[in-house]
């Protein structure tokens, strides 16, 4: 992060020209500086996000109602 905020000039300068600058703390990356393009792609990718099984689940209007399980054995199945 120290040699990002000592060069920062130079790495939006590459970024301006198709680079991806990653920016790491201790060997992992924390930030990204990208051409406005991929910004632009990476912001759609998000806003186009179609809900997941969790978020189908949580929107379900049963609420706190609780559903009661069936207890019976399973049936026998010949493959």
């Amino acid at each position: 992060m120290q040699d990002a905020e000592a060069d920062l000039a130079k790495l939006v300068e590459l970024a301006a020209h198709g680079e991806i600058v990653r920016i790491t703390r201790d060997g992992l990356t924390v930030a990204a500086i990208v051409p406005p393009e991929a910004a632009e792609v990476a912001r759609n990718a998000v806003a186009s996000r179609k809900p997941g099984l969790v978020d189908l689940l949580m929107a379900f209007p049963g609420g706190d109602e609780e559903l009661e399980r069936n207890r019976s054995a399973p049936r026998d199945v010949d493959l």
